[in-house]
């Protein structure tokens, strides 16, 4: 039929950019270059991220490092540290004892000087968090949060760490060791934000004694150590930098304070990602992709869902500012929210099943990037052919359970073919329509299908098929 060929227009477009130096995401054993889309796979080869990814790239978008944390005790066949480009170790980068930790649950994460990148500095900071297996190793290593130095400018300007395995927040508990107290993540403080000279500053945040803590870092060093609430698990932190996710708890996050106030208890198991300008959350729980809209008092409230997705399926917002649908170990991208600013199914969930080349995504943990490279305020994302035939039909209710009615806006004299369509792009659904009703409208019955997002194509002997989005809920 006409539509297969046309179902690979219904990508949804908007621009295309990406901070530059976070433009290479170190994605299980992929270096992805999002300054393309889709994103150009620079390498299949990158050493093991497991649980513990970062990279950063210099201002012009050429990838300097990336990092999985560390060696892990109980993991030992995996390399672990600095490298390059080419996947060989930056000169002392192999770290071993308290230099972070390959199974490391988001445990790195890196930072340009906050003196400024210049063509004589050019000196960036990794910030690791060993395992929890360090704890029990048989020298107990952990040494809780640390920091290295890498300068570009080092080694005939290959680059080497000339500082390693610095104490910054010792390891501590108080009720049990969890690999739940292993994240990190920095975030660009409002001052580093107002300044032009190219000084930044940032908040780090970590857990210690059962607490989330946050710890200042700029051009004075490291200071304003805070213990702040209590707390486990994944930090996620909007990139307009007021909101922030602590395991499954959603937190207003001051950007001048570093402090965080409870908003909202998200359940238990989630994903989440904020989209680019911060005003959406997206969140899987179970199988299904929920969105919230973070301008709203009852952010509860406002939950739509988007999808039904794979189990265990994982998002991060992207350099290119979508969203990423994936499932752990496999060799291609499920799919990408491509307009994560827009309100609902607006949102633009595109099935993309986008190649890594050969490579393999993440095994289980995310990569880490500070939230303030992500963000953008873009919204001009449409369905091509939806906005072009916009008025040729209409379907209601929608979202529906199932059972909804399309509207036809002119009176057709041809046969047509009605399809549904999966976001995997497999046809659910197909009937030929030889009559209409007087008021020319179709009723369609569907309520055995998944909950979901589906594309509803009308095809004539008249003209193009004309699609629609519609949702079962």
């Amino acid at each position: 039929m006409r539509f297969l060929y046309l179902l690979s227009l219904l990508i949804f477009s908007c621009n295309v950019s990406a901070q530059n130096e976070v433009s290479t995401l170190y994605f299980g054993t992929t270096l992805l270059d999002f300054r393309h889309q889709p994103p150009l796979v620079l390498s299949n080869q990158a050493k093991e991220s497991l649980e513990c990814a970062a990279s950063i790239c210099d201002p012009q978008g050429n990838l300097l490092f990336y990092s999985n944390g560390g060696v892990s005790p109980t993991a030992t066949q995996y390399q672990g540290g600095v490298f390059s480009p080419n996947h060989s170790y930056l000169q002392n980068g192999n770290f071993t004892d308290s230099g972070g930790c390959v199974s490391s649950f988001q445990g790195a994460i890196a930072l340009p000087d906050p003196e400024g990148i210049t063509p004589t500095n050019r000196k960036y900071y990794l910030f690791t968090k060993d395992c929890l297996e360090s704890t029990f190793s048989g020298n107990q290593y952990n040494s809780g949060l640390t920091y290295s130095i890498i300068d570009m400018n080092a080694n005939s300007g290959q680059g080497a760490v000339i500082s390693r395995y610095n104490v910054l927040v010792p390891y501590h508990i108080i009720s049990g060791h969890k690999s739940n107290y292993e994240p990190v993540t920095a975030v660009l403080d409002s001052d580093g934000e107002a300044k032009k000279s190219g000084e930044a500053g940032y908040w780090l945040f970590s857990y210690t004694d059962d607490s989330l803590y946050h710890i200042h870092f700029g051009v004075g060093g490291f200071n304003q150590f805070q213990k702040l609430v209590g707390g486990e698990g994944a930090l996620v932190v909007s990139p307009n930098r007021r909101f922030m996710t602590v395991g499954n708890a959603l937190y207003d996050l001051d950007p001048v304070l570093g402090t965080v106030q409870f908003r909202a208890a998200l359940g238990s198991s989630v994903q989440a990602a904020f989209s680019p300008d911060g005003t959406k959350l997206y969140l899987i729980s179970g199988t299904t992709l929920k969105q919230y809209d973070l301008e709203q008092a009852n952010v509860l409230a406002t939950v739509q869902n988007i999808a039904s997705v794979n189990t265990n399926s994982k998002i991060i917002l992207a350099p290119s500012k979508r969203i990423l649908i994936y499932q752990e170990s496999v060799s291609f991208i499920d799919g990408e929210i491509v307009c994560p600013n827009n309100l609902g199914v607006a949102c633009g969930l595109d099935p993309a099943n986008i190649s890594l080349g050969g490579g393999i995504s993440p095994s289980s943990e995310k990569p880490n990037i500070p939230a303030h490279y992500l963000y953008g305020t873009t919204t001009n994302c449409h369905l091509g052919i939806e906005q072009e035939q916009e008025n040729s039909f209409s379907v209601f209710p929608n979202p529906s359970n199932g059972n909804f009615v399309v509207q036809l806006n002119a009176t057709s004299t041809n046969k047509l073919t009605l399809s549904i369509v999966d976001l995997a792009g497999r046809i659910v659904r197909t009937e030929q329509i030889s009559e209409l009703s007087e008021k020319n409208q179709i009723e369609v019955h569907v309520s055995n299908l998944q909950k979901g997002n589906y594309f509803l194509v009308l095809d004539s002997e008249e003209g193009l098929p004309v699609t629609k989005v519609f949702l079962i809920e």
